[in-house]
């Protein structure tokens, strides 16, 4: 953790930068398709929170992967929000983003993802909607903090 954000480090390298490049999310859709790719992972994300208190991020973890977590969110937004969103976050690092291809390559995958065989993108039933379309980052926040904390309150009166 550095100045408060995750570091992914790889043979020493910093990559972190790259996990958010379109590239990379188009090529995790298409290679977490497959069941033994999905097997490994399941087991490692298992693993990773029975140990420790997590807040985990991906397509199938309130459906699939943490299916008896305490709070599970399915934070959703139109394409074309998501596609300007990417485009601006790519326009901040100098990049020169296509916006049309952008929304392309969120709708692609998102069909892929839930069309795939194994754990598919669904809404798990207990799950929070919150569609964030017209929320900031910080109104997001705002309300899964405040959801945790009435989740946590309500179990401390049971």
């Amino acid at each position: 953790v550095e100045d408060n954000k995750t570091l992914v480090i790889l043979n020493g390298d910093d990559i972190t930068s790259k996990l958010r490049e379109e590239s990379i999310g188009n090529k995790a859709s298409i290679l977490s398709a497959k069941k033994e790719v999905r097997a490994l992972l399941l087991n490692l994300q298992r693993d990773i929170a029975k140990t420790n208190n997590v807040v985990m991020d991906g397509r199938d973890i309130g459906s699939n992967v943490l299916k008896d977590a305490n709070i599970k969110i399915f934070l959703t937004a139109s394409v074309e929000v998501r596609a300007l969103r990417r485009y601006n976050e790519l326009k901040e690092k100098k990049m020169n983003p296509n916006l049309e291809k952008i929304k392309m390559d969120i709708m692609e995958r998102d069909v892929r993802d839930m069309e795939r065989e194994h754990a598919p993108l669904i809404q798990a039933k207990d799950s929070i909607l919150v569609d964030s379309s017209n929320m900031t980052i910080e109104d997001v926040v705002g309300f899964i903090v405040k959801t945790a904390r009435e989740k946590e309150y309500e179990g401390n009166n049971c």
